[in-house]
């Protein structure tokens, strides 16, 4: 399952981000730790010939838990699909475009998650780069939810993050409008 999760983070300057330490940092290396998982699952059998990348397009079905479940205390299900464009070079760098359209439920409420993003893995940097849009919740009379916009980078072994710019609202701590609206009901 390709999800997206974040790390509450102090600014060091310049943009520059590390991790606090506080315990969220699960969201920022679920995420890191799936798109590389799903890239080494599909990438053995498929490696590109020399000098000429090899180019795939993959739909995953999505269903389950929603990893807000775990930060809202509430059961949030997930129903919907992640449509890849991967791009594999020879050199080992691989590039994923990444479309997800969710429906998202709890307790009557419906929402609706529709990220748009890239993932570049660089073997010979050891990291894993997230640009785009991460997370993106909005339900119909209600508006945004909640959203993860901006550029992580991570390290492609530990999954740690390296650096982050944007806004990120996960990473922040301010869950307050998306927990509430999956808790109340209609």
């Amino acid at each position: 399952m390709i999800r997206h999760q974040g790390e509450a983070a102090n600014v060091l300057g310049r943009g520059r981000r590390r991790p606090s330490g506080d315990g969220r940092g699960l969201v920022l290396r679920s995420v890191a730790v799936a798109a590389v998982a799903s890239l080494a699952v599909m990438v053995t059998p498929a490696m590109a010939a020399a000098g000429s990348p090899d180019r795939q397009q993959i739909t995953l079905e999505l269903t389950g838990p929603h990893f807000l479940s775990g930060l809202c205390g509430v059961t949030i299900s997930q129903q919907g699909t992640a449509h890849v464009s991967r791009t594999l070079f020879d050199d080992g760098r691989i590039i994923e475009h990444i479309e997800v359209d969710l429906e998202l439920t709890a307790n009557g409420m419906v929402a609706f998650e529709q990220p748009r993003f890239t993932v570049v893995v660089e073997p010979a940097a050891a990291t894993v780069t997230l640009t785009g849009t991460l997370v993106n919740i909005h339900a119909p009379g209600e508006g945004q939810l909640v959203s993860e916009v901006g550029r992580v980078v991570t390290d492609l072994l530990s999954g740690d993050p390296l650096f982050s710019a944007g806004r990120f609202m996960i990473m922040e701590g301010d869950l307050g409008t998306v927990c509430a609206f999956f808790a109340l009901g209609p």
